[in-house]
């Protein structure tokens, strides 16, 4: 060409964030209890919410939150390049059930039932006399028995109870058992 002809070549290094990862990634615990979250690949760590966590700036934090919560953490190397994972903490609920009742219709304790069935995906529960003898049997969390095994009035007694329950938030059925 006429005018001649010039180029320039410029050299442009892509940096991949940091290979993170977290562990637990999902995990299962009771009200009140902690876990520690671990995160590796970075240099410098941020978790947010900081909620619920002992240090949301460490690689490490323990986790104690109150409800079900998705912790996102942001690993940054020593470049300055960043990646983020995330760890889920299920909250599991305590169950209760009463110790006793009274079915003698004066409006107060009359059915044995759980105390919080909202807290339930799914159960079974049988009850059996002391005797061995099943006196009911349910499918729901949302149970009342009353006392009475064929519509009659059963006798002032320690009944056995055994429930097979998938409380809010968990994968795994729990055994619970009673009198």
């Amino acid at each position: 060409s006429q005018y001649g002809s010039d180029s320039t070549t410029h050299s442009i290094v892509v940096h991949l964030g940091p290979a993170i990862s977290v562990s637990p990634s999902s995990s299962e615990i009771k009200m009140g209890e902690t876990i520690q979250l671990n995160a590796s690949g970075g240099i410098l760590y941020f978790w947010h919410p900081g909620s619920g966590l002992n240090d949301s700036l460490i690689n490490n934090p323990v986790a104690s939150p109150n409800v079900t919560t998705t912790y996102y953490v942001t690993a940054t190397d020593i470049d300055g390049c960043a990646s983020h994972d995330s760890a889920v903490v299920n909250i599991i609920p305590t169950l209760f059930f009463p110790d006793a009742f009274s079915p003698n219709g004066d409006g107060r304790n009359d059915v044995f039932r759980m105390l919080n069935p909202q807290d339930v995906i799914d159960m079974k529960i049988k009850i059996f006399n002391r005797w061995g003898q099943l006196v009911y049997e349910s499918s729901t969390p949302y149970f009342e028995w009353d006392g009475k095994f064929k519509s009659i009035d059963q006798e002032v007694d320690v009944y056995v109870w055994e429930a097979d329950v998938l409380p809010l938030n968990s994968t795994d059925y729990v055994i619970m058992k009673g009198n």
